[in-house]
């Protein structure tokens, strides 16, 4: 007699291809997506701290110290954004690392490394911003920033195209505003009081001394904003996006600040290119601007004029 033995097959049973996709599906759901609230806090904590570090006073034997760790810190941040953008390629991750580029940007900008600096600030601003009051802000920076490098170059006519971008930034943000106020349309559609001078120009000043004391507060005005660089301190801002990550990083008083500044550099520019009733025009609208916030510091520089 022949005897046969048969040992039990290991094999599992299949599985219909089905259950692979729906288990597969199931598994995808459940994984974070890279979205801002999936970003990790501490990206967004990073990039204010990196700015504030920026922002500290110089050291006297290495004034570009606090700038140049600023940077880097960016840069690092930067690289993560990029990376993250690259895998899963979502808007929230591009609009970060254009941020930092930004940031970057201004960071260099204010030691000697100005092409580098340049370069950021462009990269940053070619991203496909969207319309928010914040995004727009940081753009208002950026162009202030790099008008007042090509002002140092002497390249006037293109400092003043990045300053009217400026202008027109601004005004876009105080339409934002104005709708989240409940504004009519036809209120929002208005310029700022500011950026009437160039249409409807101004007379000469009727005495040097008063040029100079319009002069005078435009520096005082610039010097404000300068000084006021960085600060993250209101929470008054109209939001407009849904990021709250933004609202560390861009408050209502500094709006203003860096306006203030564009005026001042619009006063300069027009007067290196010999346009003395523009740019006496927008000394008096720095100056106006500064009795409207009710600072007296124009006062000091007024009353030391002969």
């Amino acid at each position: 007699m022949h005897l046969e033995f048969r040992v039990p097959s290991q094999r599992q049973p299949q599985l219909p291809y089905k259950f692979f996709f729906c288990d597969l599906s199931s598994l995808l759901a459940t994984m974070p997506a890279f979205t801002t609230a999936a970003l990790p806090d501490e990206l967004f904590a990073s990039l204010k701290k990196a700015r504030d570090l920026g922002c500290k006073p110089a050291d006297e034997h290495q004034p570009y110290s606090n700038r140049y760790a600023a940077a880097e810190q960016l840069q690092e941040l930067l690289q993560q954004a990029c990376n993250a953008d690259a895998a899963c390629s979502t808007p929230e991750a591009a609009e970060f690392a254009s941020w930092c580029k930004v940031e970057r940007g201004l960071q260099l900008l204010e030691t000697d490394l100005l092409a580098e600096g340049q370069k950021a600030l462009e990269e940053g601003l070619s991203h496909a911003w969207p319309s928010t009051v914040e995004c727009l802000a940081i753009q208002l920076q950026a162009h202030n920033a790099l008008a007042q490098l090509w002002c140092e170059r002497s390249e006037n006519e293109t400092a003043l195209e990045h300053l009217q971008s400026a202008a027109d930034l601004y005004s876009a943000i105080k339409q934002q505003q104005q709708q989240q106020k409940g504004a009519s349309p036809s209120s929002t559609s208005n310029p700022p009081q500011e950026a009437l001078v160039e249409q409807q120009g101004a007379p000469e000043p009727s005495s040097p001394c008063t040029a100079a004391a319009a002069a005078a507060a435009a520096a005082s005005g610039a010097a404000d904003a300068d000084a006021g660089a960085g600060a993250c301190c209101s929470d008054d801002l109209p939001r407009t996006s849904s990021s709250s990550w933004h609202a560390a990083l861009v408050d209502a008083e500094q709006i203003e600040r860096d306006y203030t500044t564009t005026l001042f550099f619009k006063a300069q520019v027009h007067g290196l290119m010999g346009q003395k009733v523009q740019s006496a025009s927008y000394c008096a609208a720095t100056l106006n601007r500064q009795l409207k916030q009710g600072k007296p510091c124009w006062l000091g520089h007024v009353s030391g004029l002969h």
